[in-house]
């Protein structure tokens, strides 16, 4: 099970960031959430702050569009928790 997940997560990489066109003019990219003090932070603070923006934008497009799920124990909101891919 654990090789299946790092094949997985192999194969996503190589999506990150890549442009894929769709019809009418919309498009779809795969883009991951760094943290300040991650490694990857280091490597390119402009990608960082694409992505991040990208992020706030889904999140304010995924609020305007549904209601809140909220997690009955923790009160979380797991749509947000679920974009942003922490929780």
């Amino acid at each position: 099970m654990f090789f299946l997940l790092v094949q997985l997560s192999e194969q996503l990489k190589k999506y990150i960031g890549t442009k894929h066109e769709l019809e009418a003019g919309f498009s779809w990219s795969l883009i991951h959430r760094t943290d300040e003090d991650s490694e990857a932070a280091c490597k390119g603070i402009n990608q960082r702050v694409e992505c991040n923006s990208k992020l706030a934008i889904a999140l304010s497009v995924m609020d305007e569009c549904f209601l809140p799920v909220i997690d009955r124990r923790s009160g979380i909101n797991l749509i947000r928790n679920i974009l942003y891919n922490s929780g």
